[in-house]
C-alpha cells in the first residue's frame, strides 16, 4: 500500500514480515507489546495471525498462542501480563496489580468491552473455572 507515494503497512503485517525473516524474538515481542498498547492489534486475533511462523521459533507447528507466549517471554511478559497491563492502564489501577489480583476486582461489562475481547474472555474463563465443581470432590 502507498500513502503519499511512500510504502506503508499495518503493524500485524510488519510483525508477520519480521517473523517470516526469523527476526530476533525480543524485537518482535517488543513490537507486539507496543502495537497492543497502542490499540493497533488485538490479542485474541494475534495467535491465528502468527501461527504460520510458530515452527520457525521452536513452538508447536501452527500454534500461534505458544509462539506468542515464547516471544513475550523474551521480554519478561506473558499474554496474561499484557492483558493485565491493558486493564490496569485503561481503568487506572495500581501498577502492582497482577492478573491474579485483577480477577478479584469489580469490573463492569462495559469496562471489559471497552478494553479488549481477549481480556473479557480471560476474565470469563477465570470465573468459569472458579465456579466449576471439582470433579474429585466426592461430597
Amino acid at each position: 500500500m502507498l500513502l503519499d507515494g511512500l510504502p506503508v503497512t499495518t503493524p500485524i503485517r510488519t510483525i508477520q514480515d519480521l517473523l517470516d525473516r526469523h527476526a530476533d524474538a525480543s524485537h518482535v515481542a517488543t513490537m507486539i507489546r507496543q502495537a497492543f498498547q497502542a490499540g493497533q492489534i488485538q490479542l485474541d486475533e494475534l495467535p491465528r495471525q502468527i501461527s504460520p511462523y510458530a515452527r520457525r521459533y521452536g513452538a508447536a507447528p501452527g500454534d500461534g498462542a505458544d509462539l506468542l507466549e515464547q516471544l513475550l517471554a523474551q521480554i519478561g511478559l506473558s499474554i496474561d501480563d499484557l492483558a493485565a497491563r491493558a486493564l490496569r492502564d485503561t481503568l487506572g489501577w495500581p501498577t502492582a496489580s497482577s492478573w491474579a489480583d485483577l480477577r478479584n476486582k469489580n469490573i463492569t461489562w462495559g469496562e471489559l468491552a471497552r478494553i479488549s475481547p481477549e481480556i473479557m474472555r480471560r476474565v470469563l474463563n477465570d470465573a468459569n473455572q472458579q465456579a466449576a465443581p471439582d470433579p474429585n470432590d466426592k461430597e
